[in-house]
């Protein structure tokens, strides 16, 4: 792709077909594409990346907290400025910037990539966590893994068996609740708090 050919939207579709651009907000006019992200090892490679597709000056990337960037992204894109034009969100993030209108989706970019990169490969699942109303908004870059922490001897000694569904966690964290033991915990840290807890404390 020579300098001259290149525009913001086959940018947007260079980065999609290399899993590099988790979300796309509508593009503006002109200047370099501007790229936030939080700041850990996958995404500074991912990034990096980015720059290195195009020509130096053309991508702008800038690293940080990632309940800053949230936080920066939603007044930006609420006042419905152009200033972002490519943000790493997480599950919640996207589905709720989504329903805003905050973002762009890409299933044209999707379709026009699916069989050069195997997007198929993907599991419907993983397809259905990045998308809104039927419509795909976001790069399947990495996963969120479920990882379940107890106390072996706590349901032991209470006759429980491990959760398998949601209700059953609820109904065991309520029969653990007494005394000085927490049923579960919840580490509520910015943004990523609701996909930390644990039971049995």
């Amino acid at each position: 792709m020579s300098r001259k050919s290149i525009t913001r939207r086959s940018f947007v579709g260079a980065a999609a077909a290399t899993a590099l651009a988790p979300c796309i907000t509508p593009a503006k006019a002109a200047g370099p594409i501007r790229v936030i992200s939080h700041r850990q090892p996958a995404l500074e490679y991912y990034t990096d990346q980015m720059k290195k597709a195009l020509p130096e000056g053309q991508v702008s990337v800038e690293l940080m907290p990632i309940d800053k960037e949230v936080e920066l992204a939603s007044i930006t894109l609420s006042s419905r400025s152009d200033a972002i034009d490519v943000a790493y969100l997480n599950d919640t993030t996207m589905q709720k910037f989504a329903a805003s209108g905050w973002l762009q989706p890409l299933d044209d970019l999707w379709a026009k990539y699916k069989d050069e990169f195997k997007l198929d490969d993907f599991p419907k699942s993983v397809i259905e966590s990045i998308s809104y109303n039927g419509r795909i908004y976001s790069m399947p870059i990495l996963t969120n893994t479920e990882m379940f922490f107890y106390r072996e001897d706590l349901f032991r000694d209470n006759g429980l068996a491990l959760p398998k569904t949601m209700q059953d966690y609820m109904e065991a964290a309520k029969k653990l609740h007494q005394g000085r033991v927490s049923g579960t915990v919840m580490t509520l840290k910015p943004v990523d708090g609701c996909l930390t807890r644990r039971i049995g404390t």
